[in-house]
């Protein structure tokens, strides 16, 4: 009896497979020329990236030839840097959402915070930032983008750019930020606020030279009567 009944569902799968063999071929047809279409694109688009890190390669080992060149007179160096930026800033404009606009951003953020137009600077680091949130970089760049904000006496946006940073699990220089979350609220004459980012670097990094700083600021804080 169990055999026959093997016998007849083996019959039964047969004749469904031979009423259904095209719509079982077209499946597969597709199923294979997805898997196709994916391995073209994807080799495109490897081949498109290897591309622009190697022109952007190219831009950066041209700059880091000006900077590290001691002999060149100053004014035309300042003059090979500003065409070096030029090339930065258009290769950037035309990569804005992916890797290695980022790397181009940043690179010229670089250049910009090296010579001091921090405006510049920061805008660039902003402008990292979007270019590839998800990656570690972008809470390196809103980092950046806040040391600017610091030299440009723009505190809140200082500490808003921080904040960002130190939500993300992938940024390594969490003590040393709200460091300087702390001495920026410092500045602002927000004591309380100050306290509040010592405390966190004290709680969460006990131990780190930058915690140590910050609970060495809360002491004196306190010593001075500005927290309780």
């Amino acid at each position: 009896m169990e055999k026959d009944e093997k016998k007849t569902f083996a019959a039964v799968l047969n004749e469904w497979l031979m009423k259904n063999r095209i719509v079982l071929l077209v499946i597969l047809g597709v199923i294979i020329a997805s898997c196709v279409v994916f391995s073209v694109v994807y080799s495109v688009n490897k081949s498109g990236l290897e591309k622009k890190f190697n022109e952007l390669d190219a831009i950066s080992y041209e700059l880091t030839q000006i900077m590290s060149d001691t002999d060149m007179e100053a004014e035309e160096k300042t003059a090979k840097e500003a065409d070096v930026l030029a090339e930065l800033t258009a290769f950037a404009g035309k990569n804005k959402k992916s890797a290695a606009g980022a790397r181009a951003f940043m690179l010229a953020a670089d250049v910009e915070f090296k010579n001091g137009n921090y405006e510049n600077a920061k805008n660039y680091w902003l402008s990292g930032a979007d270019a590839n949130k998800k990656a570690y970089t972008a809470a390196l760049c809103w980092y950046n983008a806040a040391i600017c904000c610091d030299e440009l006496n723009e505190y809140d946006a200082a500490l808003a750019n921080i904040d960002l940073a130190v939500s993300r699990d992938d940024f390594k220089l969490k003590p040393r930020a709200l460091f300087n979350a702390g001495r920026i609220a410092e500045e602002k004459e927000d004591y309380e606020l100050a306290a509040e980012y010592y405390n966190k670097a004290n709680d969460s990094f006990a131990g780190d030279s930058w915690a140590n700083l910050a609970k060495t600021r809360l002491i004196s804080l306190e010593a001075e009567g500005k927290i309780e």
